[in-house]
């Protein structure tokens, strides 16, 4: 490992990072200001341990633990602040569930950030 970079594993969905795609469980060399944009999706692997990389704000994170059979978009969804949801959404970690968390989010808090982010996220995939 590199001075300039540290090792994270992926804790939730699907991560991506200078154009590779990381699925939970998987850990990659990256700057170590990474983990300031993602703080509930990655932890810092540190001598052998790990530390939570949450910095001054505390997220509620989703456990890793659900399978994608088992994905619960009312669950992805109702997680604030609603910066967390956006960032999964816009890093394409819910891309096979887009319907159901946008029926997720019109049931529940239908905040226009969060259609919003969706409706960007089909934009791009569109274009790919």
């Amino acid at each position: 490992m590199s001075n300039d970079t540290i090792t994270y594993r992926v804790e939730w969905g699907r991560f991506r990072h200078k154009g590779t795609r990381y699925e939970v469980g998987e850990i990659f060399e990256a700057d170590p200001s990474l983990a300031e944009d993602w703080p509930h999706t990655l932890t810092a692997v540190v001598d052998g341990g790990e530390k939570q990389t949450d910095g001054q704000q505390t997220f509620e994170r989703m456990e890793p633990s659900q399978s994608e059979s088992e994905f619960d978009a009312s669950e992805f969804v109702d997680r604030s602040p609603m910066d967390p949801v956006l960032e999964d959404i816009e890093a394409g970690m819910v891309d096979e569930h887009l319907d159901t968390v946008l029926e997720a989010e019109k049931g529940g808090r239908d905040r226009d950030g969060v259609r919003d982010a969706i409706a960007d996220r089909r934009e791009e995939l569109n274009e790919e």
